[in-house]
């Protein structure tokens, strides 16, 4: 059975066409401000024809990777699919129970609104870089550096036990990407009402969004309270506008 991870980070955005150049200098200074955060953020590996090889952050190794990463047509020659842009995945050296996961997809501009940007670190799912075992305010962190190297629309730290408990207490999918214990949401997607920002806690990240906590102690899925915070938290987001895929 595949190991599952209990929750990770994501950073979300609408098409934005940018060069191979672009995403790589985008990667390569997140990759450097996550190593700046633990020495587990620090070392990555990525797998070509099923060897384990290191990654570096020489910006032209990056741009590399992410040009191997491409989509091609199905059939000869196999032309590359301009518009869903370049990706690249990354995982820590460890057993694959204990592996961190790190995957981007970048330089996208298809008019599908199905298809977006996308950055995801995933924890893994047990040890020490498993979700119960990192620290909330390194959780916190991760996600500054998501937000400032991929100036995305969303943005969230989400859990697998929130996520099911979101489905069942609203009776429907929660459309992800977009909520979590804590929610970015850009600037460009509008700012929150007031009784997002009488209810919850709010803080500004640059000029750049706002973002938005459930609650500002620990997140516990084992309070109903907390849970029921986190779907009404979602549901304001999702009337007031501020989750709409429409490219801007």
């Amino acid at each position: 059975m595949i190991p599952i991870s209990e929750g990770g980070l994501g950073a979300y955005w609408t098409a934005r066409k940018e060069t191979a150049e672009s995403c790589a200098d985008r990667l390569r200074r997140c990759l450097e401000n996550l190593a700046t955060l633990s020495p587990a953020f620090a070392s990555w590996f990525y797998t070509k024809e099923r060897t384990r090889l290191q990654a570096s952050s020489d910006p032209e190794f990056l741009r590399q990777l992410l040009l191997a990463g491409r989509n091609r047509k199905d059939f000869p020659p196999r032309e590359v699919i301009e518009e869903l842009g370049f990706s690249a995945s990354l995982i820590t050296d460890a057993p694959v129970q204990e592996q961190l996961s790190f995957r981007v997809v970048c330089g996208m501009h298809s008019k599908d609104p199905a298809i977006v940007n996308h950055c995801l670190l995933k924890f893994a799912p047990a040890g020490p870089l498993s979700y119960e075992a990192v620290p909330g305010d390194v959780k916190t962190r991760v996600l500054e550096v998501l937000i400032d190297a991929w100036d995305p629309d969303w943005a969230a730290l989400r859990s697998r036990k929130l996520s099911q408990a979101l489905q069942a207490r609203r009776g429907k999918g929660a459309v992800e990407p977009y909520f979590g214990w804590i929610t970015y949401v850009s600037r460009r997607r509008g700012t929150p009402s007031e009784e997002i920002r009488k209810n919850f806690h709010c803080v500004p990240r640059s000029n750049a969004g706002e973002i938005i906590y459930v609650t500002q102690h620990s997140f516990d899925e084992g309070k109903p309270e907390l849970v029921q915070a986190a779907a009404d938290l979602y549901g304001l987001l999702e009337r007031e506008g501020l989750l709409n895929r429409t490219s801007l």
